[in-house]
């Protein structure tokens, strides 16, 4: 089985102590996000993989004065479960790697704007998930 998903979206917000009384862009406005997954199951044997694009946060510019280019986000996550009944043990043992590739990305729901008494925000982000490989066993009875 697999999907494929797109989102086109534009996100403004009208901040309460800014002057001009005009909406701009939120942190987490991002134009375009295309997202693919797959599960594939042999036997007792689940693999599935998923694949998100998305052309990064116009807010990102203002981060840095030397690129003025949207870094993009993107993240490759892949899984095997094997699951077994052994006796009086159902269980799942699984492994999983978020982010192969090891992308730097900006987690959007981090991105905060912070007021200055001006009309200038200060702008901070922290960077979304590294290279994670994740091993797990599940047992019931």
């Amino acid at each position: 089985m697999a999907w494929v998903s797109y989102t086109l979206s534009k996100t403004e917000e009208l901040l309460s102590y800014d002057i001009s009384g005009k909406y701009q862009l939120a942190p987490q406005d991002q134009r375009h996000e295309i997202k693919f997954a797959g599960i594939y199951n042999l036997k007792a044997f689940y693999f599935s993989a998923d694949y998100v694009y998305g052309s990064g946060f116009e807010i990102m510019k203002n981060f840095s004065t030397v690129n003025s280019t949207i870094p993009v986000y993107s993240r490759l996550d892949v899984a095997v479960i094997y699951k077994f009944n052994k006796g009086i043990f159902n269980g799942d043992v699984g492994f999983s790697i978020l982010n192969v590739l090891n992308k730097t990305n900006i987690k959007y729901s981090n991105l905060k704007r912070i007021e200055t008494g001006t009309t200038d925000l200060i702008n901070v982000g922290s960077e979304a998930v590294p290279f994670t490989p994740t091993l797990f066993l599940k047992l019931s009875l």
